[in-house]
């Protein structure tokens, strides 16, 4: 990769971060590219020299939103074989991914247009499946009289991550490392729950 390939690829990584930040904050329909611009200290017009709309931007995030899920996530994940640990590994990154590149919870996000929103809910399917799959498994593994409904485990585990950038404050009293700990454990409590487990 040339010096202007280079160049290239970190003001267009810089713009879909800022961007991604407006479009959580704002909503996706009411930032304009000049708003965009503004956070990145380019001229309006100056945008389409990296990408060739607000759609565009927007695909382009979600793109790689998604290969970041992908390599950070569900490949990790099928690396293990234990679905506890499989879990673990899923939140733990997904927090992490969360609070360090700030488009990956537009995967989420309600205020995308109806083309944007078919593509997301599409890719979010994989994501879905491979959690109620892994949970299955840790009920089946620790041979769970009665799990808790896997569709509602499922949701309930990713409604836990999800939204923690609105609220969480790294420099406040809890690490990321500490928030995952206390995640992972709250989580793991509310599933296994008071049932006996048979050795």
């Amino acid at each position: 990769m040339t010096n202007k390939e280079i160049i290239l690829k970190t003001k267009k990584e810089k713009i879909m971060k800022r961007a991604a930040q407006l479009f959580l904050k704002q909503s996706y329909e009411k930032v304009t590219i000049n708003d965009i611009a503004k956070t990145v200290g380019i001229q309006g017009p100056g945008i389409y020299h990296y990408f060739k709309s607000k759609e565009d931007l927007l695909s382009s995030i979600l793109d790689t939103s998604f290969k970041l899920c992908k390599e950070n996530i569900i490949d990790e994940m099928e690396k293990k074989s234990d679905p506890e640990e499989k879990i673990k590994i899923l939140l733990t990154n997904v927090i992490k991914l969360e609070l360090r590149f700030g488009e990956v919870p537009l995967i989420v996000d309600d205020s995308l247009d109806k083309k944007f929103k078919k593509i997301k809910k599409e890719r979010q399917k994989e994501i879905v499946t491979i959690i109620r799959q892994t949970l299955q498994e840790l009920a089946g593994s620790k041979r769970l009289k009665k799990p808790i409904d896997l569709t509602v485990a499922t949701f309930c585990l990713i409604g836990m991550t999800v939204w923690i950038y609105k609220w969480y404050n790294p420099k406040g009293r809890l690490s990321i490392e500490d928030l995952t700990d206390e995640i992972i454990r709250f989580f793991f409590h509310g599933f296994y729950g008071r049932e006996e487990v048979r050795e």
